[in-house]
């Protein structure tokens, strides 16, 4: 997706041409929920999202202290086998050296924005996770 696009985004069709390529499948998103988007990002425009890769040279030398030192907290990697932006091979390259405790899973169904196209599936990887993270750490889960 290129970002340069996304900011040219002012009009209601422009929008709506962005929306509904982007989500033409419908899984997901719901027509007012696409409608939602279009209306708030055509009075607003992508300046607020975009303002986050705009600072990522700054973010970037904030980072610089941490590099060679991994994660320590636990951590879950979930792979969504059709995910266009982050796929399965690129998802690959990332070192286990990285992380001290990572647990990987993968979901079949979805793409990038999986917690919307298959929330039942992302709940299970979830649920399954955070169930034996909590047993191993001595924590119940309440029914």
């Amino acid at each position: 997706m290129c970002f340069f696009f996304i900011s040219s985004l002012q009009t209601k069709r422009q929008s709506e041409a962005f929306f509904g390529a982007i989500y033409a499948s419908g899984v997901g998103t719901s027509i007012e929920e696409k409608q939602y988007y279009i209306k708030a990002f055509t009075k607003t425009g992508f300046h607020g999202g975009l303002n986050y890769y705009r600072a990522t040279r700054m973010n970037f030398d904030d980072d610089l202290e941490y590099i060679g030192k991994p994660y320590t907290v636990p951590s879950l990697m979930v792979v969504v086998e059709k995910d266009p932006i982050l796929t399965p091979e690129f998802v690959a390259v990332f070192k286990d050296d990285l992380f001290e405790d990572m647990q990987n899973d993968s979901i079949e169904e979805g793409g990038h924005n999986v917690h919307t196209e298959n929330p039942e599936g992302l709940n299970r990887v979830l649920d399954a996770y955070l169930t034996k993270f909590f047993a191993k750490n001595g924590v119940q889960k309440e029914a």
